[in-house]
């Protein structure tokens, strides 16, 4: 058998695009309200199953622990206002991102989780978008505690 013939399949590409949109979004119009419930019903829903199928082996207690610390960004962000989130805040993504690579790179997670996160946190710029993350990233929690089980 050649070589080419033992390589696994090729892995279907999963798109994380979608954060950066619903990040971006004026969800006080009805647009943007309508397009953000599109995403979080179809393509965050799509990602959740993808991300599931990707890697049985990741654990949803990792999903947990990368969005409880966006929700203490974001709980000190509301708690302390607005000067918290542009002198520490930005800087505790910052190191939200290297805590997604440094967790790939131990094999917690998977490539995908970790391209979500990095888009999460590499997109968030203003406290308003820190709050549609926290959103975001709480619904991918809700769908992916029907699909994993620890």
């Amino acid at each position: 058998m050649s070589r080419e013939n033992r390589r696994s399949p090729e892995k279907k590409e999963i798109s994380v695009e979608f954060v950066k949109t619903f990040i971006k979004l004026d969800i006080k119009t009805k647009e943007g309200a309508q397009k953000a419930r599109r995403i979080i019903q179809e393509e965050l829903q799509s990602f959740a199953k993808a991300l599931r199928e990707s890697n049985r082996n990741m654990k949803f207690t990792q999903i947990r622990k990368h969005y409880n610390y966006l929700l203490t960004i974001y709980r000190e962000t509301e708690r302390k206002g607005e000067n918290y989130f542009y002198t520490q805040g930005q800087l505790k993504l910052g190191m939200g991102k290297v805590f997604a690579i440094y967790d790939e790179a131990r094999k917690n997670i998977t490539r995908e989780f970790k391209e979500f996160l990095v888009k999460l946190f590499t997109n968030i710029e203003t406290p308003e978008e820190l709050g549609r993350g926290k959103v975001l990233f709480e619904a991918l929690v809700g769908y992916c505690k029907g699909l994993f089980t620890d």
